[in-house]
């Protein structure tokens, strides 16, 4: 692969990350969010994820959170 090619695909990669960051602020700014994740019960995949791994997570864990931040 080319040099022009590397730059074609580079920018290529920049617009579809501008796109995705686009509808994710459309989507966000429809509605409030925060009420859907600002509970302490578990979903369905949470709690698979957590019984699948309960070993691997056994002890101390540092939870660095992401999501509407309330």
């Amino acid at each position: 692969m080319g040099k022009r090619d590397d730059m074609d695909m580079r920018a290529e990669t920049a617009m579809q990350e501008d796109d995705q960051a686009r509808l994710n602020a459309e989507l966000w700014a429809l509605g409030d969010f925060v009420g859907f994740y600002a509970t302490r019960d578990l979903r369905p995949v949470e709690a698979t994820l957590l019984d699948r791994h309960r070993d691997a997570l056994a002890g101390r864990v540092l939870e660095l959170g992401c999501g509407a931040g309330a």
